[in-house]
Parts: structure tokens; C-alpha cells; sequence
């Protein structure tokens, strides 16, 4: 993906939910645009800011710490 633009039809933006986000993550990180109802206002984010602390592959590896 180069982005991923998400919108509801209601007033608010609506993010998407923690399986989503994991699913996402499968495919990088980048930039997800979210909007409510009226598209032209909406707010950028990159996938990691929304779940920062996803699995991926360098769980994999072994590589990730926990001091």
C-alpha cells in the first residue's frame, strides 16, 4: 500500500479496531488517512502510531527486547 484512506458516515471519524490494525501491519507501515462524514476534513496517521506495539516480523526473529 502507498495509503489507506478510511471514512464513515457518521459526523466523527471512526478508527478501525486492534485486529484490524494487526491485519494491517502484515503489509508495512503507512500512512492511513481516516475521515468522518464530510471527507474533506480528515487526519493523517501512520500505522504504527495507531497500534504501536504490534507483532511483526521481528517478533519472528527474535530480535525484539523488554528491558
Amino acid at each position: 500500500f502507498a495509503a489507506l484512506a478510511l471514512t464513515c458516515d457518521q459526523p466523527e471519524p471512526i478508527f478501525p479496531c486492534g485486529i484490524c490494525l494487526q491485519m494491517l501491519c502484515e503489509f508495512g507501515n503507512f500512512p492511513i488517512l481516516i475521515s468522518g462524514k464530510d471527507i474533506r476534513r480528515y487526519q493523517v496517521f501512520m500505522l504504527n502510531e495507531l497500534i504501536p506495539h504490534a507483532f511483526t516480523q521481528v517478533d519472528l526473529q527474535g530480535d525484539r527486547r523488554v528491558d
